[in-house]
């Protein structure tokens, strides 16, 4: 679903070229804590892989997948958040908004930041990297926190 909504609602979305929300990398965001390392780096592979497909970007979006789906167990450490049960995910009752706002806007702050230095690579240059880093991972946190209350109540009701 979060796949379909960014490959045909959310890529089309670019605000004065500066704004790119990205929600795909909740997909990577949101799984068990105590998933395997490579698992975890395989899935984003994979998932990095199939939104280049669509875009045709050439390994831009696996590279800033998998880049921060390494960096995603030490942050979890560093949260306290791989402490809990078997099977655990994110989640606003259970960690609280302070946790859930820095793990997944540090996160996507991380993916949106990776991809956009590839990106410029070629064009025009760190600062405009980061100028779109901070706007796009703004939009894509706030997408994605509507995304995450629309799952926790969905959740609540069963």
């Amino acid at each position: 679903m979060v796949l379909l909504l960014q490959v045909l609602v959310f890529n089309e979305l670019n605000v004065s070229g500066y704004i790119n929300p990205y929600i795909y990398p909740l997909l990577i965001i949101l799984l068990p804590f105590d998933i395997a390392g490579w698992l975890l780096l395989l899935i984003a592979a994979i998932l990095g892989l199939l939104i280049d497909l669509f875009t045709g970007t050439l390994g831009m979006h696996m590279f800033a997948l998998v880049f921060m789906a390494a960096i995603r167990p030490a942050l979890a450490r560093t949260l306290s958040l791989d402490r809990n049960d078997s099977g655990s995910q994110i989640n606003l009752k259970q960690h609280g908004w302070v946790v859930v706002i820095s793990f997944v806007g540090v996160l996507l702050f991380v993916h949106h930041f990776a991809y956009f230095l590839l990106e410029t690579f070629a064009s025009s240059g760190f600062a405009y990297a980061l100028m779109r880093t901070f706007l796009s991972a703004f939009f894509s946190i706030l997408l994605s926190f509507i995304l995450l209350l629309f799952l926790n109540s969905f959740r609540n009701e069963r």
